[in-house]
């Protein structure tokens, strides 16, 4: 009797650590803290570069001297003729703005979405932050029309500036999604561990913690390639030595992961381990296809999906006619 009693404590408290019995009073606490701090991470993501106040919790840097080195070994223009006077040290991007740092001068930020996307677009509005107050807009023109000249030797080579929008827009989306769900996975989950507990499926709040999780993930794979496909497009172009990507990266993204992390730990193990499974199937799945269709279609760009990759038609075509 006593041996029986003993399996069945150990049955229930092995439910409880993989998820599939009745939760603790402890657990059904930290779902709701874990909950908070995963909303609270969303907004600090949002906020980045609205304002001085929130630079420092950018998500990626471009340093000026990087676009110097990189426009200058990709077009005919000097680095000396780069070096124009109003540039700042370092360019900083956020989900709703753009700041750039001056030596001295300090930081100005642009509340914008999606914030300034174009190379040329960055220099000028740093440029007329500088010395706006200084010049006419004509003489802004006419000082960055070094930069003007080298963008355009480059202009085919660097993807378009709509790619680097529609990654924004879509990390945006994803974000904001990430927190409507957060906001509504708070009182789901106050009423799942009490006037709700034993009637609502505690998988139901665990699905949307997951997908919220999810969302959040995909926002910030969404910002790399925006980053890749905008700002930082001529440096990797240049093939420079970038460093490692600490030097790049910025809190933000740190903000945004530790927000994926403290969503995922909020699940109990059985239900993360299954919705995981089915997401990553479907993640597979989707990208395989999105990779096949643009295999059939060659009217598509090549780097309109950067997450794939595709031998030269061109140089197969040569082979089968040699």
């Amino acid at each position: 009797m006593q041996q029986q009693q003993q399996r069945r404590t150990v049955m229930v408290r092995l439910k409880q650590a993989i998820g599939i019995g009745d939760s603790s009073r402890d657990w059904s606490c930290w779902f709701i803290i874990a909950i908070v701090i995963g909303l609270v991470a969303n907004v600090i993501v949002i906020i980045g570069c609205v304002s001085p106040n929130t630079q420092p919790l950018y998500l990626f840097s471009v340093s000026a001297e990087d676009l110097i080195n990189a426009a200058s070994n990709t077009t005919t223009v000097s680095a000396a003729h780069l070096r124009i006077d109003g540039l700042p040290t370092h360019w900083y991007w956020g989900m709703t703005g753009l700041c750039a740092k001056h030596s001295p001068g300090g930081i100005t930020c642009q509340k914008a979405f999606p914030p300034v996307m174009n190379i040329d677009q960055a220099i000028t509005f740093a440029v007329n932050a500088k010395l706006g107050q200084n010049l006419s807009s004509s003489e802004i023109t006419t000082l960055v029309k070094p930069w003007t000249t080298a963008l355009s030797q480059v202009e085919g080579k660097l993807p378009s500036p709509s790619h680097f929008s529609t990654f924004y827009n879509a990390a945006f989306a994803c974000i904001f999604a990430s927190a409507t769900m957060a906001i509504f996975l708070f009182p789901l989950a106050l009423l799942s561990f009490s006037a709700l507990r034993g009637r609502l499926p505690r998988w139901v709040p665990y699905l949307v913690s997951f997908l919220d999780a999810a969302t959040l993930l995909s926002a910030g794979i969404l910002v790399y390639f925006a980053m890749k496909q905008g700002p930082r497009a001529l440096i990797d172009l240049s093939n420079i030595p970038q460093g490692s990507w600490h030097s790049y990266i910025g809190p933000g993204f740190s903000v945004l992961f530790v927000g994926v992390l403290f969503k995922l730990l909020s699940i109990e193990f059985f239900f993360c381990f299954v919705f995981f499974a089915i997401f990553l199937g479907a993640f597979v799945g989707i990208m395989a296809f999105t990779c096949f269709c643009r295999g059939e279609d060659d009217s598509i760009e090549d780097d309109t999906y950067p997450f794939c990759e595709y031998p030269n038609d061109t140089n197969d075509k040569a082979k089968q006619l040699g």
